[in-house]
């Protein structure tokens, strides 16, 4: 029902961003995504790169993606913290994507768990032409379901977002079971000139084990 709700614009997430802002705020960010060859070493899973002007065909580009587990440095008293990490690139558009999700283990969070976006251009693509992100969704291989992660984004700057998901037991268990369950995340983004596009990443066989191993990790 909360899925639904949020699909169809009748969930309010407006009063969560307050929340968001002050905890985003309360981070130290690096001055680069940590981790970004992942190719190099991780094996390397299909994703595509679906480009859209109003309302013609999209049109479709290959690119590729990888996933891993990385751990980072934790609070004192406790071991390092398992992070999720994946990198995409789409050599056509000359753009990457690296992307972290990290739980929130820090009392009475305002997110359950934290997605950073970090995109990277080139000479033809500069990042301040993304506009947004508009959210994450887990998808089925037949292209027809489509399930929405419950949550609110921020830009920070420019190739900057933060996704941070809602809280609630109902809605992170929700949010949880949907990527560990679902084969494909897209990552819709909108750009300053009105064009949008999507970027759709297979987990395939080393994702898969990726997010087992993470989720089962945050689960301990």
């Amino acid at each position: 029902m909360a899925g639904y709700a949020y699909a169809i614009g009748e969930l309010d997430l407006s009063l969560l961003a307050t929340r968001f802002l002050d905890q985003f705020a309360a981070l130290e960010w690096p001055s680069a995504p940590a981790g970004r060859r992942l190719m190099d070493s991780a094996a390397v899973e299909r994703a595509v790169y679906y480009d859209q002007e109003g309302g013609a065909a999209s049109t479709e580009l290959a690119a590729k993606a990888a996933w891993d587990t990385r751990f980072d440095p934790a609070d004192p008293g406790r071991g390092p913290e398992a992070v999720l990490a994946l990198e995409v690139e789409i050599p056509e558009r000359g753009f990457s994507l690296a992307m972290s999700v990290r739980r929130d283990a820090s009392p009475n969070p305002a997110m359950s768990h934290l997605f950073e976006l970090w995109f990277e251009g080139s000479n033809t693509f500069p990042v301040d032409r993304i506009e947004s992100v508009t959210g994450v969704s887990m998808k089925g291989m037949d292209e027809k379901n489509s399930e929405a992660l419950l949550g609110q984004v921020i830009k920070i700057a420019p190739g900057l977002f933060l996704f941070g998901l809602i809280p609630g037991q109902v809605e992170t268990q929700r949010n949880v079971q949907l990527p560990r369950t679902m084969p494909r995340m897209d990552i819709p983004i909108t750009f300053a000139n009105g064009k949008t596009g999507t970027i759709a990443v297979e987990k395939g066989a080393s994702g898969a084990r990726v997010f087992e191993d993470v989720f089962n990790r945050w689960a301990q």
